[in-house]
Protein backbone atom coordinates (compact mmCIF):
# COMPACT_ATOMS: atom_id res chain seq x y z
CA UNK A 1 0.00 0.00 0.00
CA UNK A 2 1.46 3.35 -1.03
CA UNK A 3 1.25 6.59 0.96
CA UNK A 4 1.12 10.01 -0.68
CA UNK A 5 2.95 12.85 1.05
CA UNK A 6 2.10 16.37 0.00
CA UNK A 7 2.35 19.96 1.18
CA UNK A 8 3.99 20.45 4.55
CA UNK A 9 4.09 16.66 4.98
CA UNK A 10 6.56 16.38 2.13
CA UNK A 11 8.72 19.11 3.64
CA UNK A 12 8.66 17.34 7.01
CA UNK A 13 9.59 14.05 5.34
CA UNK A 14 12.49 15.68 3.50
CA UNK A 15 13.65 17.43 6.65
CA UNK A 16 13.57 14.34 8.84
CA UNK A 17 15.15 12.08 6.21
CA UNK A 18 18.11 14.32 5.49
CA UNK A 19 18.33 16.08 8.83
CA UNK A 20 17.91 19.55 7.38
CA UNK A 21 15.12 22.09 7.08
CA UNK A 22 13.60 23.26 3.81
CA UNK A 23 12.61 26.51 5.47
CA UNK A 24 16.14 27.49 6.51
CA UNK A 25 17.74 30.66 5.20
CA UNK A 26 19.75 30.82 1.97
CA UNK A 27 23.00 31.13 3.93
CA UNK A 28 22.40 27.91 5.86
CA UNK A 29 21.28 26.01 2.75
CA UNK A 30 24.80 26.11 1.34
CA UNK A 31 26.41 24.76 4.51
CA UNK A 32 27.01 21.13 5.44
CA UNK A 33 24.03 19.34 6.90
CA UNK A 34 23.51 16.11 8.77
CA UNK A 35 22.46 13.81 5.96
CA UNK A 36 22.03 10.11 5.47
CA UNK A 37 25.80 9.67 4.91
CA UNK A 38 27.08 11.60 7.93
CA UNK A 39 27.27 15.07 9.37
CA UNK A 40 30.03 16.28 7.05
CA UNK A 41 28.32 15.60 3.69
CA UNK A 42 25.76 17.63 1.82
CA UNK A 43 22.40 16.42 0.62
CA UNK A 44 23.03 17.24 -3.05
CA UNK A 45 26.55 15.83 -2.81
CA UNK A 46 25.21 12.51 -1.49
CA UNK A 47 22.57 12.42 -4.17
CA UNK A 48 25.17 13.09 -6.88
CA UNK A 49 27.30 10.20 -5.58
CA UNK A 50 24.33 7.85 -5.83
CA UNK A 51 23.40 8.93 -9.35
CA UNK A 52 26.94 8.65 -10.68
CA UNK A 53 27.45 5.18 -9.23
CA UNK A 54 30.47 6.35 -7.23
CA UNK A 55 28.88 5.34 -3.94
CA UNK A 56 28.48 1.74 -5.10
CA UNK A 57 32.08 1.70 -6.38
CA UNK A 58 33.34 2.93 -3.02
CA UNK A 59 31.44 0.22 -1.17
CA UNK A 60 32.70 -2.45 -3.56
CA UNK A 61 36.29 -1.28 -3.18
CA UNK A 62 35.93 -1.24 0.61
CA UNK A 63 34.56 -4.77 0.92
CA UNK A 64 37.25 -6.13 -1.41
CA UNK A 65 39.86 -4.96 1.09
CA UNK A 66 38.21 -6.92 3.89
CA UNK A 67 38.93 -10.33 2.38
CA UNK A 68 41.28 -11.67 -0.25
CA UNK A 69 38.71 -14.33 -1.18
CA UNK A 70 35.22 -12.97 -1.73
CA UNK A 71 33.91 -16.19 -3.32
CA UNK A 72 31.85 -18.15 -0.79
CA UNK A 73 30.06 -20.54 -3.10
CA UNK A 74 26.76 -19.12 -1.89
CA UNK A 75 24.15 -18.91 -4.63
CA UNK A 76 23.00 -15.56 -3.24
CA UNK A 77 26.43 -14.14 -4.09
CA UNK A 78 26.05 -15.12 -7.73
CA UNK A 79 25.39 -12.40 -10.30
CA UNK A 80 21.83 -12.06 -11.58
CA UNK A 81 23.10 -12.36 -15.17
CA UNK A 82 24.73 -15.72 -14.49
CA UNK A 83 21.69 -16.98 -12.59
CA UNK A 84 19.42 -15.94 -15.44
CA UNK A 85 21.57 -17.75 -18.00
CA UNK A 86 21.70 -20.89 -15.86
CA UNK A 87 17.95 -21.02 -15.31
CA UNK A 88 17.30 -20.42 -19.02
CA UNK A 89 19.54 -23.30 -20.09
CA UNK A 90 18.25 -25.58 -17.34
CA UNK A 91 14.70 -24.93 -18.50
CA UNK A 92 15.66 -25.60 -22.13
CA UNK A 93 17.27 -28.90 -21.12
CA UNK A 94 14.18 -29.92 -19.18
CA UNK A 95 12.00 -29.07 -22.20
CA UNK A 96 13.99 -31.30 -24.55
CA UNK A 97 13.66 -34.24 -22.16
CA UNK A 98 9.96 -33.60 -21.73
CA UNK A 99 9.61 -33.81 -25.52
CA UNK A 100 11.36 -37.21 -25.47
CA UNK A 101 9.07 -38.57 -22.76
CA UNK A 102 6.41 -39.60 -25.25
CA UNK A 103 5.57 -43.27 -25.79
CA UNK A 104 4.49 -42.67 -29.40
CA UNK A 105 8.08 -41.87 -30.36
CA UNK A 106 9.14 -45.43 -29.50
CA UNK A 107 6.37 -47.29 -31.31
CA UNK A 108 7.74 -49.79 -33.84
CA UNK A 109 5.36 -48.39 -36.45
CA UNK A 110 7.55 -45.26 -36.61
CA UNK A 111 10.49 -47.21 -38.08
CA UNK A 112 11.17 -46.63 -41.77
CA UNK A 113 11.54 -49.42 -44.37
CA UNK A 114 15.24 -49.79 -43.48
CA UNK A 115 14.44 -50.18 -39.79
CA UNK A 116 15.76 -46.73 -38.87
CA UNK A 117 14.13 -44.59 -36.20
CA UNK A 118 12.02 -41.60 -37.24
CA UNK A 119 13.59 -38.29 -38.14
CA UNK A 120 11.44 -36.72 -35.44
CA UNK A 121 13.03 -38.86 -32.75
CA UNK A 122 16.51 -38.21 -34.12
CA UNK A 123 15.89 -34.45 -34.06
CA UNK A 124 14.58 -34.53 -30.48
CA UNK A 125 17.62 -36.48 -29.28
CA UNK A 126 19.94 -34.08 -31.11
CA UNK A 127 18.22 -31.14 -29.40
CA UNK A 128 18.68 -32.84 -26.04
CA UNK A 129 22.42 -33.27 -26.63
CA UNK A 130 22.76 -29.64 -27.71
CA UNK A 131 20.81 -28.41 -24.66
CA UNK A 132 22.84 -30.64 -22.32
CA UNK A 133 26.14 -29.31 -23.65
CA UNK A 134 24.92 -25.70 -23.58
CA UNK A 135 23.83 -26.13 -19.96
CA UNK A 136 27.26 -27.46 -18.95
CA UNK A 137 28.94 -24.47 -20.60
CA UNK A 138 26.67 -22.01 -18.83
CA UNK A 139 26.77 -23.52 -15.34
CA UNK A 140 30.58 -23.65 -15.53
CA UNK A 141 30.49 -19.86 -15.20
CA UNK A 142 28.91 -20.17 -11.75
CA UNK A 143 30.66 -20.52 -8.38
CA UNK A 144 27.46 -21.46 -6.54
CA UNK A 145 28.03 -24.75 -4.71
CA UNK A 146 24.37 -25.74 -4.80
CA UNK A 147 24.19 -25.42 -8.60
CA UNK A 148 27.49 -27.19 -9.20
CA UNK A 149 26.55 -30.01 -6.83
CA UNK A 150 23.36 -30.79 -8.72
CA UNK A 151 25.24 -30.55 -12.01
CA UNK A 152 27.82 -33.02 -10.73
CA UNK A 153 25.01 -35.45 -9.90
CA UNK A 154 23.71 -34.97 -13.43
CA UNK A 155 27.13 -35.63 -14.97
CA UNK A 156 27.68 -38.69 -12.77
CA UNK A 157 24.32 -40.15 -13.73
CA UNK A 158 25.16 -39.63 -17.39
CA UNK A 159 28.42 -41.48 -16.81
CA UNK A 160 26.58 -44.38 -15.17
CA UNK A 161 24.46 -44.69 -18.31
CA UNK A 162 27.38 -44.31 -20.72
CA UNK A 163 27.00 -47.91 -21.91
CA UNK A 164 23.38 -47.51 -23.00
CA UNK A 165 24.06 -44.07 -24.45
CA UNK A 166 26.94 -45.46 -26.48
CA UNK A 167 24.67 -48.17 -27.89
CA UNK A 168 22.48 -45.47 -29.47
CA UNK A 169 25.39 -43.38 -30.74
CA UNK A 170 25.83 -40.91 -27.86
CA UNK A 171 29.29 -40.72 -26.30
CA UNK A 172 30.76 -38.71 -23.42
CA UNK A 173 33.88 -36.64 -24.00
CA UNK A 174 36.65 -35.81 -21.56
CA UNK A 175 34.94 -32.47 -20.95
CA UNK A 176 31.73 -34.34 -19.97
CA UNK A 177 29.93 -33.06 -23.07
CA UNK A 178 27.95 -35.38 -25.31
CA UNK A 179 28.49 -36.07 -29.00
CA UNK A 180 26.37 -38.00 -31.50
CA UNK A 181 27.21 -40.52 -34.18
CA UNK A 182 24.28 -39.75 -36.47
CA UNK A 183 24.44 -43.00 -38.43
CA UNK A 184 24.52 -45.08 -35.27
CA UNK A 185 21.67 -43.06 -33.80
CA UNK A 186 19.53 -43.55 -36.90
CA UNK A 187 19.84 -47.33 -36.64
CA UNK A 188 19.54 -47.42 -32.84
CA UNK A 189 17.33 -49.97 -31.12
CA UNK A 190 13.97 -48.42 -30.16
CA UNK A 191 13.72 -50.40 -26.94
CA UNK A 192 17.09 -49.03 -25.78
CA UNK A 193 15.99 -45.48 -26.57
CA UNK A 194 12.73 -46.15 -24.73
CA UNK A 195 14.67 -47.32 -21.68
CA UNK A 196 16.86 -44.23 -21.74
CA UNK A 197 14.31 -41.49 -22.32
CA UNK A 198 10.81 -42.66 -21.50
CA UNK A 199 9.08 -43.14 -18.18
CA UNK A 200 9.62 -42.45 -14.49
CA UNK A 201 13.09 -43.35 -13.26
CA UNK A 202 14.63 -43.38 -16.74
CA UNK A 203 17.87 -41.58 -17.51
CA UNK A 204 15.94 -38.77 -19.16
CA UNK A 205 13.60 -38.46 -16.19
CA UNK A 206 16.50 -38.23 -13.71
CA UNK A 207 18.32 -35.58 -15.75
CA UNK A 208 15.06 -33.66 -16.17
CA UNK A 209 14.51 -33.64 -12.40
CA UNK A 210 17.98 -32.24 -11.77
CA UNK A 211 17.49 -29.59 -14.45
CA UNK A 212 14.21 -28.62 -12.77
CA UNK A 213 15.97 -28.38 -9.39
CA UNK A 214 18.68 -26.15 -10.86
CA UNK A 215 16.06 -23.94 -12.51
CA UNK A 216 14.23 -23.43 -9.20
CA UNK A 217 17.42 -22.61 -7.31
CA UNK A 218 18.66 -20.14 -9.94
CA UNK A 219 15.22 -18.59 -10.41
CA UNK A 220 14.68 -18.03 -6.67
CA UNK A 221 18.14 -16.55 -6.22
CA UNK A 222 17.73 -14.26 -9.24
CA UNK A 223 14.35 -13.13 -7.90
CA UNK A 224 15.86 -12.39 -4.49
CA UNK A 225 18.69 -10.42 -6.09
CA UNK A 226 16.25 -8.33 -8.12
CA UNK A 227 14.05 -7.64 -5.11
CA UNK A 228 16.88 -6.53 -2.83
CA UNK A 229 17.13 -2.94 -1.68
CA UNK A 230 19.29 -0.97 -4.08
CA UNK A 231 19.77 2.35 -5.79
CA UNK A 232 18.50 2.41 -9.35
CA UNK A 233 20.45 3.87 -12.27
CA UNK A 234 18.79 7.27 -11.86
CA UNK A 235 19.47 7.48 -8.13
CA UNK A 236 16.02 6.53 -6.83
CA UNK A 237 15.99 4.12 -3.88
CA UNK A 238 14.37 0.79 -4.64
CA UNK A 239 13.05 -1.43 -1.86
CA UNK A 240 11.91 -4.98 -2.62
CA UNK A 241 11.73 -4.24 -6.31
CA UNK A 242 9.68 -1.05 -6.02
CA UNK A 243 10.89 2.47 -6.67
CA UNK A 244 10.46 5.40 -4.31
CA UNK A 245 10.42 8.45 -6.57
CA UNK A 246 10.10 11.09 -3.83
CA UNK A 247 13.74 12.18 -4.10
CA UNK A 248 13.58 12.55 -7.89
CA UNK A 249 10.36 14.51 -7.65
CA UNK A 250 11.51 16.81 -4.87
CA UNK A 251 15.00 17.48 -6.25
Amino acid sequence: MSTTISGSGLSDFYSSFFGTSTSSSSSSSSSSSSSIFGSSSTVLGDYALIKSGAYKKLLTAYYKTQSSDTSTGDINDESTATLTNVKTDASALEDTLSALNNSKLYDSSTLDEDGNISEELQEKITKFVEAYNSYLDTVSESDATSLLSKTLTMVNYTSVNSGLLSEVGITIGTDNKLSIDEEKLASADLSTLNTLFYGSGSYGDRISQKAADVYKLANNAAYSNNRASTYTYNGAYSILGTTNGILDTYL
